[in-house]
């Protein structure tokens, strides 16, 4: 048969919450503002564009042939409401991931991981200020001085 919008939404949705997925990921820990600094790294903005560029190649323009869809990749075009459909879902990803970050902090990670002392918000933010706002390396800090 021939593909349908449907499906076609379906695996836009999908590669939309992928890249902005990405943009989550640039963060860790309890970072909360993830397009910080996301310019400074050209890289990641051009294969990100490139990325959105593609999907948009797959799903709008190589469907333009005799029978109207695309046999490599089994799509169909979109218009503009399904389009802001996809994106508005696809961004879904981006907010649940800051949404996940404002509400799980790494301070209850720690309590759990390391049940030998208690959590003291204070010593964490130390620890971050003394690692030029790095988590990761606090945390690494913490964790090694806790086991010597």
């Amino acid at each position: 048969g021939t593909p349908s919008a449907h499906f076609t939404i379906v695996f836009n949705v999908f590669v939309l919450m992928q890249l902005f997925n990405e943009i989550n990921t640039r963060k860790l820990h309890d970072e909360i503002n993830v397009f910080e600094g996301m310019c400074q790294n050209a890289w990641f903005v051009i294969i990100w564009v490139a990325s959105i560029g593609v999907q948009v190649f797959i799903t709008q323009i190589i469907n333009y042939n005799v029978d109207g869809y695309n046999k490599v990749f089994y799509t169909t075009q979109l218009d503009w409401y399904q389009w802001s459909l996809c994106l508005l879902l696809g961004i879904g990803a981006l907010i649940w991931g800051i949404l996940i970050r404002i509400v799980i902090r790494p301070s209850c990670l720690v309590c759990c991981s390391c049940a030998e002392k208690e959590v003291d918000e204070d010593e964490l933010q130390d620890a971050y200020e003394a690692n030029n706002g790095s988590i990761l390396n606090s945390s690494i800090h913490r964790h090694t001085s806790l086991h010597q």
